[in-house]
């Protein structure tokens, strides 16, 4: 998903800094698979310690907390997982070096003189909504699954009642109320698609981002998944009955423990979400999306052997213990041959290999990801699902989680299951030509126009929309033929006369 899935341009979002006369703030720009992204270092020192934070401004991501680095001789070396930063402060004070990810290599090269410009063009995002909007918009707040309050948006229809409403809910990591990601919204461009056909929506900023309360560093996926159910009882609470779940990657496998557990749900909007547990959604992904990218033969064989010895001894511990899991991983290791070795290690030392992984996996958020079997939340479903993946989504494999989802649904025997698999779109439901996470900021398309629409028609029919409609129409269709009876009775009598 998102949080461990966007390759080289997230996973940028997870490195480690430095120090020293390096202090302060560092700007760069970096050219990988033909995204240029600029990356700025803030750096404090105290007592001889280090911390930093790290900005993506062309991702709009800002003060990421780096996790450890040294600065030695006028050298600066950055590690984590399989990146390296190797600079060296030059006689001009600023730092020259060299990024390496796997097989990848590039300069980078920064100063403390801001850029402020981005190489990109300007995007275009011809999905975006446009005024005028013939719908309502209120701005709410709710409590969320815990002690705080999450903040969102309702869209609802001008003319109507009793309509449906759905609740988004988005995937992995910190996302606002729209999805927001590489300048794309999809959320909103889906809800206000939806409010043009009279059905409501509900979406929120996630717990711990923008205007919404809590922490979203702390906690898993149950987690989330109580702050969706706490969404769908303030709905309750306000009037609305016919309620459905409309939820994006790992908002499609929280939908599913939220319906499990509330029989009262009305459909579900599966987008690219699991029916696998994430020990082989990580799995698989990881080697597609790197084979994707580019990566050399050799890395990905050594990236194979390596993830699925580590990740299903991993999900299969009783409990998150980081010492279990540094045994794992150095057995891992033991795998490989030495030159294997010195790829999977990408510069980094055995025990610094060990303790990054043991900090990546240990995460409470990864750990229940990869434990956690969404079958059994599948199995408890028995409101009508909508299941769609992109035949490209190199991140939720369609054809994996699809067929899991369904057979899930047969052993709970509900019958209610549409799935579809769209030929071209990719893990964010836009048209694509590989998949990759290096497209999805370049396509124009926010959401598959297809997709929209096979999402109106099921819900239309999962909460007998349509038929309220039909009924609707053809009430007025009877008035108007009365009216014209009405007119030629008269103007019959008027001639007689």
């Amino acid at each position: 998903m998102k949080r461990i899935s966007l390759f080289l341009m997230l996973s940028l979002l997870a490195l480690n800094t430095w120090s020293q006369d390096v202090s302060g703030s560092w700007y760069g720009r970096i050219s990988v698979m033909g995204n240029d992204l600029r990356l700025n270092f803030h750096i404090n020192e105290e007592a001889g310690q280090y911390s930093a934070t790290m900005d993506s401004p062309d991702q709009k991501a800002f003060g990421i907390p780096m996790q450890s680095a040294t600065y030695q001789d006028q050298v600066l070396i950055l590690k984590v997982s399989n990146i390296t930063y190797t600079a060296r402060l030059d006689s001009a004070g600023n730092l020259n070096g060299e990024f390496k990810q796997a097989g990848i290599k590039t300069e980078l090269y920064m100063t403390h003189q801001e850029l402020t410009d981005t190489i990109k063009q300007e995007v275009q995002r011809p999905q975006d909504p446009k005024p005028p909007f013939p719908y309502h918009s209120e701005e709410v707040k709710f409590k969320g699954g815990g002690n705080y309050e999450l903040a969102g948006t309702i869209f609802r229809p001008l003319k109507g009642e009793n309509y449906p409403i759905a609740v988004f809910i988005s995937g992995s990591g910190a996302q606002n109320r729209d999805e927001e990601l590489l300048d794309h919204k999809p959320f909103l461009v889906i809800a206000d698609y939806l409010a043009r056909k009279g059905i409501a929506s509900l979406r929120y900023d996630d717990r711990g981002t923008a205007e919404s309360g809590g922490n979203q560093h702390l906690g898993s996926s149950y987690e989330n998944a109580l702050d969706a159910a706490a969404a769908v009882e303030f709905l309750k609470a306000s009037g609305y009955e016919q309620i459905g779940l409309i939820g994006h990657s790992e908002g499609g496998l929280i939908a599913p423990m939220v319906a499990s557990k509330d029989s009262s749900i009305a459909f579900i909007i599966s987008l690219a979400g699991p029916g696998v547990s994430g020990a082989e959604i990580i799995k698989k992904q990881s080697i597609d999306i790197a084979k994707a990218e580019g990566t050399p033969e050799e890395s990905l064989e050594v990236q194979k052997i390596v993830s699925e010895y580590i990740f299903d001894r991993a999900a299969a511990l009783p409990e998150n213990d980081p010492d279990s899991i540094a045994s794992i991983i150095e057995q891992g290791l033991q795998l490989l041959n030495p030159e294997q070795v010195e790829i999977a290690l990408g510069g980094m030392s055995k025990e610094e290999y060990i303790q990054t992984s043991v900090q990546q996996i240990s995460n409470e958020w990864m750990f229940y990801f990869l434990c956690f079997d969404p079958r059994e939340a599948w199995k408890e479903v028995s409101c009508p699902v909508l299941a769609l993946n992109g035949e490209k989504d190199l991140q939720v494999n369609a054809d994996i989680n699809l067929g899991a989802i369904q057979q899930a649904l047969a052993e709970g025997k509900n019958p209610k299951l549409t799935s579809i698999k769209y030929p071209d779109l990719n893990h964010l439901f836009q048209h694509a030509t590989t998949g990759a996470p290096s497209e999805y900021a370049k396509i124009e398309e926010t959401f598959s126009p297809e997709a929209l629409r096979d999402m109106n028609k099921f819900i239309r029919k999962s909460t007998g929309l349509h038929q309220k409609m039909m009924r609707y129409i053809d009430g007025g269709v009877a008035v108007l033929l009365l009216i014209l009876l009405f007119f030629v009775l008269k103007k019959t009598v008027k001639g007689n006369k």
